[in-house]
């Protein structure tokens, strides 16, 4: 059968038609529904394929084609490619937002926290240290400082009150594996641990962290601090020890990373940890911002030597920030 070459165009015409249309149609799909497993989702997907295969629901730009021909299909295409860039970019724009939020911080932080890889520290091939004289199974671990430092933290963001006040952005510390300046030096500091801080300074970690409130207490039986998952212990010790979080200089080097007390801590608080909902609370933008305007003290009210912790939620905290948001704005 001969066919004319305008017969033939046509027909070229109309399969390309047709195979764009299912292109775009699978397009608006995945931008419809995305990757799912649940059932109803299934069942609306197969549903809107079955309409448009019946040309009862086509993209608008590509149903005004359909009359237009060549030329309006390139228009569709490009409308079309528009449209699925815009929806590209507005949702990597959202997946950052989330990505920098203070509730993604706080599961970082946390996660961070209870990696025990992160607070391995020892004397040759140990893991963990022990306290003196209390060796082997069923003996004494001791954390290292930094585990007493990140606690500080994160009861620091929860109050959102930074202990060693506000740096500036170009002040905030990276963990680069170069020495801080300060107290000692971190082999030092490793070897005297034991005569640098005494017993009497450190607390029960395991009973504290992993302790419940009294059945006179409002939340009684609940955790009291629930964030804790797992520590950097053996699991043969009798007794998990730390130092109180009050009794560490802020510019006494730390034995396991090399960085002060305080840089370790602005490392955490304003680097690593930092969500954009806190820069923006802490002004952090301003130019005329001076570092450390609003320091405190080495030993606050709440983490004075010898105390146990007395944590408290107030200002900025991880449940109720979206709510103070809201009343902000």
């Amino acid at each position: 059968m001969i066919i004319s070459e305008t017969k033939l165009r046509q027909i070229v015409l109309e399969e390309v038609q047709t195979r764009l249309i299912e292109h775009y149609v699978e397009k608006e799909i995945q931008i419809l529904f995305e990757d799912s497993d649940d059932p109803e989702t299934q069942k609306d997907r197969e549903e809107y394929r079955k309409l448009a295969r019946q040309g009862r629901k086509i993209p608008a730009a590509l149903a005004l084609a359909l009359g237009l021909g060549a030329g309006g299909l390139k228009v569709a295409t490009d409308t079309h490619s528009d449209t699925l860039g815009a929806h590209n970019t507005e949702h990597r724009a959202e997946r950052h937002a989330a990505s920098q939020s203070i509730a993604q911080k706080k599961i970082e932080l946390e996660a961070y926290m209870n990696n025990p890889a992160a607070f391995r520290w020892g004397v040759g091939g140990e893991s963990m240290m022990q306290l003196p004289g209390e060796k082997g199974f069923g003996g004494t671990s001791v954390l290292p400082a930094s585990y007493s430092v990140i606690q500080q933290v994160h009861h620091d963001k929860k109050n959102g009150t930074p202990r060693y006040g506000i740096p500036d952005l170009d002040k905030i510390p990276s963990m680069t594996g170069e020495q801080s300046e300060g107290i000692g030096d971190p082999d030092k500091n490793l070897q005297t641990f034991f005569s640098d801080f005494s017993e009497s300074q450190m607390i029960d970690a395991s009973a504290e962290l992993f302790g419940k409130y009294p059945k006179d207490h409002p939340q009684a039986g609940q955790r009291k601090y629930p964030h804790v998952k797992r520590m950097a212990a053996s699991g043969l010790e009798s007794k998990i020890l730390m130092l109180h979080p009050g009794e560490l200089d802020p510019n006494y080097v730390l034995p396991e990373n090399g960085m002060t007390v305080k840089d370790y801590y602005n490392w955490a608080f304003f680097n690593q940890f930092l969500s954009a909902d806190e820069q923006e609370i802490f002004d952090m933008g301003n130019p005329e911002l001076e570092a450390d305007t609003q320091a405190t003290t080495q030993h606050s009210v709440d983490m004075t030597p010898n105390k146990k912790f007395t944590w408290k939620e107030s200002k900025i905290t991880w449940k109720n920030y979206k709510n103070r948001k809201k009343v902000l704005a």
